[in-house]
């Protein structure tokens, strides 16, 4: 499985597409480039390999029913989620749905940040401020 690292900013183009750096694309072969993209927590797209899409589908389709905030969990999230792939110039659409629920527009700068088994891909200005909160009640 691949481990996403690293902050970088980029531009929506015109047509809501989003370039992805080669350190995603280095971390998965080209064969497995099939991505999912779907609604994250606080307001940020969530992008992960086929491979950690699998085992966190898993994990939350888990139980038909559940309790209310599983449900709604599973809608926000299981509900938005979309195959991407990348064209020939690395870039991945982003649909207009999942543009709106994070708050990108065409043309807006994003903030793409590897957490690991997958990568965030924030608004600036949201990603600003979960930054804020987070470095506030971050303790070493």
């Amino acid at each position: 499985m691949a481990t996403f690292l690293g902050r970088s900013e980029h531009t929506l183009d015109d047509k809501g597409r989003l370039i992805l750096p080669k350190r995603i694309l280095d971390q998965v072969a080209p064969s497995n480039r099939e991505f999912t993209l779907t609604a994250g927590p606080e307001g940020c797209l969530m992008l992960l390999d086929a491979t950690a899409w699998r085992a966190v589908a898993e994990s939350a389709g888990v139980g038909v029913l559940g309790s209310k905030q599983q449900r709604a969990m599973r809608r926000i999230f299981l509900g938005h989620a979309e195959q991407v792939k990348p064209d020939r110039s690395n870039r991945i659409s982003i649909a207009e749905g999942l543009r709106g629920y994070a708050g990108l527009s065409e043309k807006a700068e994003a903030v793409l940040v590897g957490t690991g088994e997958s990568f965030e891909i924030w608004s600036k200005s949201r990603w600003d401020s979960a930054l804020a909160d987070a470095v506030s009640s971050y303790e070493f």
